[in-house]
């Protein structure tokens, strides 16, 4: 499942930042998820709000960790 979605995320991602006009974007990979969403918010010099509920979390992902 992890593999899968990782596979096609991209193709996601780039669909709605054409949809939104989006003008940048980041990964969430090495600096983690509040890494680059500190990064993101000083570029863009606002706030920006995380929806935790929305990030996808894998079945058995803690065992992994």
């Amino acid at each position: 499942m992890a593999m899968e979605s990782m596979a096609t995320l991209n193709a996601s991602a780039a669909t709605l930042m054409l949809k939104y006009s989006s003008h940048g974007a980041t990964d969430i990979t090495g600096f983690g998820l509040l890494g680059h969403a500190k990064n993101l918010a000083t570029a863009q010099h606002s706030e920006i709000d995380l929806v935790f509920e929305k990030l996808p979390v894998f079945a058995e992902c803690e065992k992994l960790v």
